[in-house]
């Protein structure tokens, strides 16, 4: 989840993700770059975002606006065990464009297009960290 190196792994959307120098107070940059299409509106959506990790549970990112095209942009992950050895994922994205979104059905199929998108992104997740724990089945890389 924090490999920003290689989000394009797990998402179809994400086309560029990447670690940054970090600002003056130490805290990591990342850049990301997702493309998503709203009706026949395709747009990539550009965000430099501050990262903060209270590692293994709670990862957030909130955009610096005047290096992203997004008016406001915050995720947060939050993951805890279930108890019966797998993990619960919790996404939570707030976020604002500086371009236009057709009113009505543009928040929709947002949403629509990230929950699918989210969905596929953890399970790729999964089959990744099963593939690294266990490099000797292959098929768990399809």
């Amino acid at each position: 989840m924090t490999d920003f190196e290689h989000l394009d792994r797990v998402s179809n959307t994400i086309k560029e993700s990447r670690y940054l120098d970090p600002d003056e107070y130490g805290t990591p940059l990342v850049f990301t770059r997702v493309r998503g299409c709203a009706v026949f509106i395709c747009r990539s959506l550009r965000r430099v975002e501050r990262l903060e990790m209270q590692p293994p549970y709670h990862i957030v990112t909130e955009a610096i606006v005047d290096r992203s095209n997004v008016r406001y942009s915050r995720s947060e992950w939050l993951l805890r065990e279930d108890g019966n050895g797998g993990t619960i994922v919790s996404y939570i994205l707030s976020f604002e464009p500086k371009f236009w979104v057709p009113p009505l059905i543009g928040p929709a199929i947002i949403k629509r297009m990230l929950t699918q998108d989210g969905t596929k992104a953890v399970q790729k997740m999964e089959r990744l960290a099963h593939l690294r724990d266990h490099p000797e089945d292959s098929s768990a890389a399809d």
